[in-house]
């Protein structure tokens, strides 16, 4: 159990979402990139192959990747830090000007990754996290107003200048988009095939991809086979059938603190904080990243870190 107060967690990890936002932002709207070994980020050349992207009729266009391996990464780090906002914002007196800006960045950002899934997990958490909890009351909904509109002022201005991007993967018409849909379909195909060959003991941690290849013969193109982007599937493939049943009686027992905490929490900023982590289990559903790539893994482990600080503040 940390010193910090849930207040000085929520604020520090959300000017860490806000700030690799901002870059993400930058990135979207001025479509470069650069290297940095400070920042430990690589350059992604929009005319590259392999580079996240989303092609219309105008060309390639790059999404946010902000200091993160891959925009789906950067949406969740920008969903979970708009919420962090909100909670700090059902309370914050002297912070709440403050805090303006930071939900308007992280907005924005969440728009320009063009991550799905990430503005499903904000739709989701943020729906949660505002109707379930009795603290949540009609004070502090006025109370959020600000911060509300400076979120949705600011993603509709990044929207209104992507209209034909988010065209294209609302609609998921085009090459890339099928491709990524054939991509993602066989990667769960695969990963149920290795699932059901290792259900008893898995590959191990860290090992579905030697075993895809040992499995499934080595490809022409290596970057081919990947992960299946549903997580839990890919902890079932590498941990076997007991190690997938821990994880989910795991979340399971997050589940029913998470709404023991909510209906009884007499702050709305811990009512608000207990939903975070629904950020990346919903991730989870349609990405691997939260299990298996490390930034991934941080933002799980941080979210879940400041439910347990939402559950000590609370006295639960």
């Amino acid at each position: 159990v940390s010193g910090a107060r849930l207040s000085q967690a929520l604020l520090a990890f959300a000017l860490g979402a806000a700030a690799t936002s901002a870059l993400g932002l930058w990135q979207a709207l001025t479509q470069t990139s650069f290297a940095s070994t400070w920042l430990g980020m690589a350059a992604h050349p929009v005319q590259d192959a392999g580079v996240s992207v989303v092609e219309t009729a105008s060309g390639r266009h790059l999404r946010a990747y902000g200091t993160l391996p891959h925009p789906n990464v950067l949406g969740a780090y920008a969903a979970a830090g708009l919420v962090a906002v909100i909670a700090l914002a059902t309370e914050a007196q002297k912070l709440r000007r403050f805090l303006l800006p930071l939900a308007g960045v992280s907005a924005a950002a969440l728009v320009a990754t063009f991550s799905r899934s990430a503005w499903l997990s904000a739709l989701v958490t943020l729906g949660f996290a505002l109707g379930a909890s009795r603290s949540v009351d009609k004070a502090v909904r006025r109370r959020l107003r600000p911060a509300l509109a400076a979120a949705v002022l600011c993603a509709a201005a990044v929207a209104a200048f992507s209209l034909p991007i988010l065209s294209a993967r609302l609609t998921a018409e085009g090459r890339l988009e099928a491709k990524s849909i054939e991509e993602r379909t066989s990667s769960i195909a695969d990963g149920y095939a290795i699932f059901k060959a290792y259900l008893a003991t898995g590959t191990g941690v860290g090992n579905y991809l030697p075993t895809a290849f040992l499995e499934f013969g080595f490809p022409e193109d290596p970057f081919a086979v990947q992960p299946p982007h549903f997580a839990p599937l890919l902890v079932g493939a590498e941990l076997g059938f007991f190690g997938l049943a821990l994880v989910l009686g795991f979340v399971a027992a997050w589940w029913y603190d998470a709404l023991w905490l909510m209906r009884r929490a007499r702050s709305p900023r811990v009512a608000v904080a207990a939903a975070l982590p629904i950020v990346v289990i919903i991730a989870a559903c349609f990405d691997h990243f939260p299990y298996d790539l490390f930034a991934g893994t941080l933002l799980t482990g941080a979210l879940f870190g400041l439910f347990l600080k939402a559950g000590e503040e609370s006295g639960g």
